[in-house]
């Protein structure tokens, strides 16, 4: 039931981001082939996000985060590098499907794209 609805959120958020690239990249010219390439470039982002967090490829990015919080909170100031890395598996384990709604999200919009464009020209 989460997923679904992580889904449907990210579905009704990439549909808003179609919207706002149209009214960007195309001058608000709201065509078919605008609104098939919008969500296409849409679709491929969504999913690929997906695919780095899903693989678990932001572990590479945790040096930074770590470095980051250790400058900007106090928090931070006398945890070891070891203490935060076992803080961040711990909230991992609980997330066990972290990027699975939106590898499903990018994946429709492609596939509802490819179909409508497939049936119209």
């Amino acid at each position: 039931m989460k997923l679904l609805f992580r889904t449907l959120l990210t579905l009704f958020i990439s549909t808003a981001a179609i919207a706002v690239l149209i009214l960007i990249a195309f001058n608000a010219t709201y065509s078919e082939q605008n609104i098939l390439d919008a969500g296409f470039i849409v679709g491929i982002i969504v999913f690929f996000a997906g695919v780095i967090i899903e693989s678990r490829m932001l572990k590479v990015f945790r040096g930074f985060g770590f470095l980051v919080r250790r400058l900007l909170f106090n928090r931070y100031h006398e945890v070891s590098y070891f203490d935060y890395y076992q803080e961040q598996e711990e909230k991992a384990r609980k997330n066990r499907k972290p990027g699975m709604h939106y590898l499903l999200a990018g994946l429709l919009i492609i596939v509802i794209v490819t179909v409508y464009a497939y049936m119209l020209y």
